[in-house]
């Protein structure tokens, strides 16, 4: 009890561990003095010689108390025992307990406050204060020292992952201009393509009006059949009359049999001039038709040597085109290579996006803890402060309550001497519950501590887990874009294969077109071979006919001996003029018939040529894309096949009116054999009416034969016709059929194209719209990263969206025109789009397919930037 009290109090300003002093008054008791105490620090309260007088003081303290209130309690029951003993408990009134009640507890409740005042006043629980107080300080100092050191390295990291997303966006522009690009290069030759299919179109069309136009003309051939059948019946029955009229005129002759005898001189002279003048024609003519053969036969062997040289020449074409298709193949080759570096650049800028990604998904993990470190540094700087209010708080109190003590201790020294002793009990009591208080508090600044190191603990596993989480994120875009690059591999051997199967068709053509070219001099030789048989079988003709000629002259020089053998030479000369009659109606028209079906086949042999070379041009158009120099080659091939075409059709031409100038000279030869049978009739009528008569009746039966089988071989024709017709209309279906797959094709190439060109430029707006909504608002939730490196693509597209609507257009003007980063985005963002949009628009379904694409998020965006732009002014 001899000991002083000291209060120590922790200011903001004084070092750790210093101690004010406490002024302690103290003076009439020796055994409760309160002496003022010199300076010491927080350990020196935890020295044990001082421990057990301030137990003794505490104990002491409280035994005094409990005294007091049990003395104050006995003398105030021997007050009022009177009064309870006069009335018994359970009837006093309710005011009656509650007056005695408060008497009673007055002194009681100055006794323990008292007691709570002395208690609070020992230096051990200042003691206690100050060393959790300390220690506080020590633990924050701590923690600024760590969060300087976290803050500088993540300061560091957050520039080099800065100038390392410079540097990807940078490559990730380079390689979207390089996309562009061959974007542009393909829906040039889909366009060019399409410009192929507008031509094949018009070659079916063109095929299909000739097919009109043969189906038009069968009816007139058909009629034109039933007219020579109508004409050979009326020259039948002309023939007839004729007979008949040569009947009455060898009647009348018989009665001129006299005369008859005396015009054999006139007649035998006029016949020799005719055979004289006959001989001359027939001379004439052989001699023309010997002229004609040996042109046609020099022009046959001009027009094989032609072809010999246009064969070779379009061999060497051929080769030269071959040579020409390696070179574009070659190139081709290059070309490849050069966008497989290009798709292998791309990957590798989305790659460095992917790393820009993580670099800002950092960049806020960062942000993050960095605001969570300074909440916390502000919530226990916070917690310091009202710690050092409260301690300063307490001090004062306790000040003024050692004042108050000094005044009621001094009032109650002379009261309370005898009660020293029992105060000094009280005190050590006191004091002991001082050191179970401090306890207490020594065992909650434990808790405290740590539950500050399971916060930091806290803490480093957050950090700890989401660089793990992070880790793990780039292990699954490194292992995502080995799958891509393994597609892209796999992607680029299946485009090699199918070019090296494009050539290997292609090689197949040019040998389908050479034996297409050797079939062609085949049909040439063949032709010229059929014409060679037609002036064979023309001269064979005109042979016969020299010979019956002859013969009928020999007949006529017997007819001055003797009537019989006149009659037998007339009825020779009437069996040759049928003969000659039946040879210019059948065997000669039956030659010219084939001719002209030679010259049919010949056409329709070229029209199939025609028809393989267009389908070869379609193969060709189809092949467009990879070897654009063969579509030259075949267009020259077919024009010299048309300029060949040309010059058949001209021979042909040629051909036709040799056969034309024939006929005129037998249609001559046949009219003076009229005449000349005619002057032998009107001469020699007397002299075989009477064959005549007896012969009329087969010579007409003969003649309706002869009509019958005219008749048959112009139901033949028709047959054949019909045929051929047939075999056109099959060949103009199998073309058609044929336009149709190449058709299919080409909207299956221009769809793949169309599918890839669309995912190609929605990555690039999905990649813009995360540049647009950075700029919008810098805070990223941590959600929609993971949201995009799941896969939704579109998260920063609707969360754009979403800013646009909350903000207004006349922002998105100012960010336009004053943010150069944004106003790119923004340009390109509407570039893409209108592209995309543009390829839609040109579709079989285009405006339902724009106006889905219009009402989805990135054309919600587009719109919205358009309108803020004032790019949509309408």
């Amino acid at each position: 009890m001899s000991g002083g009290r000291k209060i120590i109090a922790i200011e903001s300003g004084l070092d750790e561990g210093a101690a004010i002093p406490a002024v302690a008054d103290d003076a009439g008791e020796p055994g409760w003095a309160i002496a003022p105490g010199t300076e010491a620090s927080a350990a020196d309260w935890d020295d044990e010689a001082e421990a057990s007088p301030q137990l003794e003081r505490e104990w002491l303290g409280l035994a005094i108390g409990g005294a007091l209130i049990a003395a104050w309690t006995a003398a105030f029951v021997m007050g009022n025992l009177a009064l309870i003993q006069q009335t018994q408990p359970l009837d006093l009134a309710l005011a009656q307990w509650t007056s005695l009640v408060s008497a009673w507890s007055a002194p009681v409740l100055v006794v323990l406050v008292a007691l709570l005042l002395v208690r609070r006043n020992s230096r051990r629980e200042v003691a206690r204060f100050g060393d959790a107080a300390q220690l506080l300080s020590l633990e924050s100092q701590r923690l600024e020292r760590r969060l300087s050191a976290v803050n500088t390295e993540l300061s560091l990291a957050r520039d080099f992952i800065a100038a390392q997303g410079r540097d990807l966006e940078s490559l990730g522009r380079v390689a979207v201009e390089r996309i562009s690009g061959s974007a542009g290069q393909l829906q040039g030759l889909i366009a060019s393509n399409g410009a192929q299919v507008d031509r094949i179109g018009t070659v079916s069309d063109h095929a299909l009006e000739n097919m009109e136009k043969l189906r038009g003309q069968l009816p007139v051939i058909a009629n034109s059949a039933k007219d020579v059948t109508n004409t050979i019946a009326n020259a039948g029955r002309t023939a007839h009359s004729q007979l008949e009229d040569l009947v009455a005129g060898f009647q009348r002759l018989n009665e001129f049999g006299i005369a008859s005898e005396r015009q054999v001189g006139t007649v035998r002279e006029r016949v020799d001039a005719a055979l004289a003048a006959f001989e001359e024609s027939a001379a004439r003519i052989t001699e023309h038709s010997a002229e004609r053969l040996a042109a046609l036969e020099t022009g046959a062997q001009a027009h094989r040597e032609r072809l010999d040289g246009e064969e070779v020449a379009a061999l060497a074409a051929i080769r030269a085109r071959a040579e020409t298709l390696n070179e574009e193949l070659v190139r081709q080759r290059e070309a490849i290579i050069q966008s497989e570096e290009d798709t292998l650049a791309a990957l590798g800028a989305r790659f460095a996006a992917m790393r820009a990604e993580s670099g800002t998904f950092s960049r806020s993990l960062t942000s993050a803890e960095d605001t969570a470190l300074r909440q916390f540094a502000e919530r226990s700087e916070t917690q310091l402060t009202a710690l050092r209010h409260a301690l300063e708080a307490l001090g004062s109190d306790h000040e003024a309550q050692i004042a108050a003590s000094r005044d009621r201790l001094a009032a109650f020294e002379e009261s309370a001497a005898d009660l020293a002793r029992r105060l000094a009990e009280d005190a050590a009591t006191l004091d002991m519950q001082l050191a179970g208080r401090r306890a207490n508090l020594e065992v909650a600044a434990a808790e405290q501590r740590a539950a500050l190191t399971q916060s930091f603990a806290d803490i480093d596993s957050a950090i700890a887990a989401r660089r793990s989480a992070m880790a793990a994120a780039g292990a699954e875009s490194a292992e995502a874009l080995a799958r891509k690059l393994a597609e892209l591999d796999t992607a680029v051997e299946a485009q090699r294969q199918r070019q090296l199967e494009e050539t290997h068709a292609l090689g197949t053509q040019c040998e389908a077109m050479a034996a297409q070219v050797a079939a062609f001099s085949d049909v040439l030789k063949a032709s010229g071979e059929t014409g060679d048989s037609a002036a064979t079988t023309i001269e064979r003709a005109l042979t016969a006919l020299n010979q019956r000629l002859v013969d009928l002259r020999e007949a006529l020089a017997g007819t001055d001996g003797q009537i019989g053998t006149l009659t037998t030479s007339a009825f020779r000369l009437l069996e040759l003029i049928q003969a000659g009659g039946e040879h210019a109606g059948t065997a000669l028209p039956a030659a010219l018939g084939s001719a002209e079906a030679g010259l049919g086949a010949f056409e329709n042999r070229i029209e199939r040529m025609r028809t393989t070379l267009g389908e070869a041009g379609e193969t060709g158009r189809a092949l467009a894309q990879d070897v654009d120099s063969t579509r030259t080659g075949l267009k020259a091939a077919t024009s010299e096949l048309a300029r060949m075409q040309k010059t058949l059709a001209a021979q042909s031409a040629e051909q036709e009116a040799r056969l034309t100038e024939l006929r005129t000279l037998l249609s001559a030869a046949r009219e003076d054999t009229q005449a000349l049978s005619q002057d032998i009739d009107g001469q020699l009528s007397g002299a075989i009416v009477r064959v005549l008569q007896g012969r009329g009746a087969e010579l007409v039966a003969r003649l309706e034969e002869a009509i019958d089988s005219a008749a048959a071989a112009s139901r033949e024709t028709a047959i054949q016709m019909r045929d051929q017709l047939a075999k056109v209309d099959e060949l103009a279906g199998n073309l058609e059929n044929r336009v149709s797959r190449a058709r299919e094709r080409a909207e299956e190439q221009i769809d793949n194209d169309f599918a890839r060109r669309t995912a190609l430029i929605t990555e690039s707006l999905n990649s813009a719209s995360i540049d647009i909504a950075k700029v919008l608002s810098a805070d990223v939730s941590e959600t929609a990263w993971a949201s995009y490196l799941r896969g939704d693509r579109g998260i920063f597209t609707r969360r754009a969206v979403s800013l646009l609507e909350n903000n207004e257009a006349r922002a998105v003007q100012q960010h336009y025109e004053t943010d150069t980063e944004f106003r790119g985005h923004v340009n390109r963002y509407i570039h893409d789009f209108e592209a995309m949009l543009r390829q839609l628009l040109s579709t079989r379904d285009g405006h339902a397919l724009g106006v889905t694409l219009l009402s989805s998020d990135m054309g919600k965006l587009y719109v919205a930037l358009a309108q803020g732009i004032e790019r949509l002014r309408t």
